[in-house]
């Protein structure tokens, strides 16, 4: 209950696995830390309080849909269930909890984003008492699941939680230097202008060869006057 959203209450002695109820009118039962069970669990709890505190994804959106997000609800033939939980920034964790005695490998469900997956706290861990079934670093792989582009794979202990980090999402590669070649606008082809055409020089005049009449030989005619009286020309 540690992940799920709402304020927590741990009443004293179940932080080492007391087995008899509490009694105003005795103290708790400290001796049981002797065994390594209740000790174990004692480190267990006290490191799960560390990281609750430590991680905001788990308190800081208690109020809102927004700080949780189902992944698998539903599987009650094998008593899996895993969420998110996300800060007020999208910072995300992926819990999952196995709640039978029984080993779950390549365990596989649908992921927000691609990348490595961290487990940060597992409570099979040996130090506390478990197995000693870790996953370590998990990396997605391609293949729709759950809502999801990619999915991961895990090995599931036991009567156990998983804690995991989430990678950021990814940001969109900037387009390559053709790309960005292809979009840039066409300019417009330059507008081709008219030579001009050589000019002309005149032939040399050779003797006895024919000069040709210029616009300077040409003399205009004089124009003809007509006669008043009978009003011909």
């Amino acid at each position: 209950m540690m992940a799920h959203p709402g304020k927590k209450l741990l009443f004293m002695g179940q932080d080492f696995g007391q087995f008899i109820e509490w009694d105003e009118k005795k103290p708790l039962d400290w001796m049981l830390l002797g065994y390594d069970k209740h000790r174990e669990l004692q480190s267990y709890v006290r490191d799960l309080n560390h990281f609750y505190r430590d991680t905001p994804a788990l308190w800081q959106v208690d109020y809102s849909w927004e700080g949780f997000q189902w992944i698998v609800p539903d599987d009650s033939k094998q008593s899996v269930i895993a969420f998110l939980r996300r800060d007020a920034a999208g910072k995300m964790v992926l819990v999952v909890c196995n709640f039978n005695p029984v080993l779950r490998k390549e365990y596989q469900m649908g992921v927000p984003n691609p990348g490595s997956y961290k487990e940060i706290l597992n409570s099979d861990d040996k130090k506390y008492g478990g197995s000693g079934v870790t996953n370590g670093t998990v990396k997605t792989k391609k293949g729709p699941m759950h809502g999801f582009d990619q999915h991961i794979s895990l090995t599931l202990p036991p009567l156990s939680t998983l804690y995991l980090s989430v990678p950021a999402a990814r940001k969109p590669r900037a387009a390559k230097a053709e790309d960005k070649a292809a979009e840039k606008p066409a300019k417009p082809a330059a507008k081709k202008t008219a030579k001009p055409l050589p000019r002309l020089r005149p032939l040399p005049q050779t003797p006895g060869s024919r000069r040709l009449p210029s616009a300077a030989d040409v003399r205009p005619r004089p124009k003809r006057r007509c006669k008043p009286s009978l009003d011909i020309c």
